[in-house]
Order: C-alpha cells, then structure tokens, then sequence
C-alpha cells in the first residue's frame, strides 16, 4: 500500500475548470481520509532551488564549527525566535497521544527516547527575518536560500488549503482567514539535520525521530532523496491500519500531511497520522551517511480557534481548540 500522489499542476493553470477542481478535491478528501498523507507534484518549486538549499544545510551542521552555531541557539526547540537547537534535546515521542485527536486523549507525557537529530528552525515570514536583533540573526547563507523556498512552499500551502475548502463543503477561500501574513502567523521552516547513526551516542533505542503526530495544519516535507523506501535506508515511515508503511522518495514531490487540527476542522473525517524516521540498517551504507530533511509547518495562526466544519446536518465531534495552546502543549512536552 502506497501513499497517494496528486498532480497539482492543474491548479496552477489559469484554464483550470471546476469540474478538475472538484476531481482534485475528491483525490485530497480521499488521501487524508485514509492515510492523512501525500505526495504532491506539479508545483512550481524548481527542483534545483530545493537541491541548493539541501545541500546548504548539510554543509551548515557539517562543516560549522559546534560553538559558532551555538551562537545561533535562541532558547528552546519551539522558541519564538527560532535557531539552532544542537543533538540530545529534542524527544518527540513523547507527544505522541498527548491531546492527539483520534486517540485516548490520556493527557499523560509519554516516556521515549531522545532523538537522533538536530534543528535550525525560521519562524514566521520572511520579511520578519530581517527584523531580528543582530544577536539573535540567523546564518547569511541558510537565510538567503530560505526566503524564496518558503515563498514557494507557500504556493503549494495556498492550493492545498483551497482543495481542503472544496472537499469540506466550504467556500473555496474559507481556510485563507486563518492563515494569513499578520506577525502572530505560525508559519515555520524547520531545516533538519540527522547524523549517521553509526557514530552518534545517544540511548541505544533512539531512532532518528520518534513517532508522533504533527501539532497543527499542514506540513509540507522535502523528503531525503536518500529514503529509499526500505529498512536498508531506513527514513520516513506511516502508520497504515496498525502498519508502519514506509514512504519513498519521489522526484521532484513534497509529502503532505495533517496535523493534529484537521481532524477537528474535518469532524472527524481526515486523519492526522502517526509517522517517525527510522535508522538505517546497521552497518549499512546508509548507517555511515546524515540524513537532511525540510519540513514547513503551515500554521494556522496561534489565536485561531479551531471548531468542526458541520455539514448536512451532522453534529459535532469535537471540542473547539485554540491553536497556539494545542501547538505549545506538545512542544513543551517535545523538550527535554
């Protein structure tokens, strides 16, 4: 069983047609129903711009020296400023069921391993970048590369929250209110650096990122070209119908999946799905290789309050929630 992909060309032609819409509509309702993943293509990120800045990164937690880039570190992971956050700090796996719609809701902190990976995160647009603080400035060349791909990225964000609109029954511009360019906007870059397992010294049962959920709306992932679908290569994996599925990377594709918010926005209907990154095969060629990563986290923005979208004369299934008090509940928790 393989994650969904969708051509989003279409929806970047001006001759696009509402019949095409709605079919495309019916391909993204069908996707985060059941797996709450996919794998989109045909949207106008040049593939050599994301390819520069993936090599950019590898080349920032690589070849920087360990005290420069502390320089860079400007508090915890999930800081509003954003930064570098070195190996050892981060356990994610500790969400997982922590106010996750869909589950037991327990509410308890869950005990997990810490992950294999370190972080430099962009919060907010990047207009907002350029108005830092000298003492809190982010790296000149990861900076420069990052501006336009989130602009970018942002185009795909836009499609895909109108296609959302459309399969939920709403106006095709609904979510736009909601994921706007204001500066309480929760729009966030994360560049993910894993290093080779073979030489990292952490507890012996850490993988590369545990398994979890995401926190809020949308992610929208450039995959490693290095996961190779398999246990050899380790990577991305989803939890299908009690399986964990592994996802492959496709050329010139970004994974999109829901977070936490959706199931809620979707009354139940979309899925935000349990996923991880597992090690490579020990020994392996790929136990001896970093791993790079680009998740882009939509938002919505933090004062959203997030209610089911009620149709037909359904009832609600859930409660209204805040999305900066969801949002910051398991980013506490995700902190070691």
């Amino acid at each position: 069983m393989t994650i969904p992909v969708v051509d989003l060309s279409p929806c970047f032609s001006s001759r696009i047609k509402s019949d095409d819409l709605d079919a495309l509509a019916g391909q993204w309702d069908r996707a985060m129903s059941k797996f709450g993943f996919a794998v989109v293509v045909g949207h106008p990120v040049p593939h050599q711009q994301v390819s520069t800045l993936h090599a950019a990164i590898r080349k920032f937690f690589e070849s920087t020296p360990s005290e420069l880039k502390q320089m860079f570190e400007h508090g915890s992971y999930g800081s509003p400023d954003g930064g570098y956050k070195g190996l050892g700090y981060e356990s994610v796996g500790t969400t997982w069921k922590l106010g996750t719609v869909g589950t037991d809701n327990d509410n308890k902190k869950r005990v997990a391993p810490t992950d294999i990976v370190e972080n430099y995160v962009f919060r907010g647009l990047p207009a907002s970048w350029k108005e830092r603080e000298s003492a809190k400035a982010h790296p000149v060349e990861l900076e420069r590369l990052a501006g336009p791909y989130v602009a970018q990225v942002l185009e795909i964000s836009n499609v895909i929250h109108r296609l959302s609109a459309r399969a939920l029954g709403v106006e095709d511009l609904f979510f736009d209110q909601y994921f706007d360019s204001t500066p309480e906007t929760e729009y966030s870059l994360r560049l993910a650096y894993y290093p080779p397992t073979a030489e990292h010294s952490l507890e012996s049962d850490s993988i590369r990122y545990g398994a979890h959920t995401d926190y809020t709306g949308y992610t929208i992932l450039y995959q490693d070209p290095d996961d190779q679908g398999n246990s050899n290569s380790g990577g991305l994996q989803v939890l299908v119908d009690g399986q964990w599925q592994y996802v492959q990377h496709v050329e010139n594709g970004f994974v999109v999946n829901a977070g936490d918010l959706w199931p809620i926005w979707s009354n139940g209907r979309w899925i935000s799905a349990v996923h991880r990154v597992t090690n490579p095969a020990k020994n392996s060629e790929y136990s001896h290789q970093s791993r790079v990563s680009i998740p882009f986290f939509t938002g919505p923005r933090g004062d959203t309050l997030v209610e089911p979208i009620v149709i037909n004369g359904d009832k609600p299934k859930f409660q209204a929630v805040e999305a900066n008090q969801h949002l910051q509940s398991k980013v506490k928790a995700s902190n070691i």
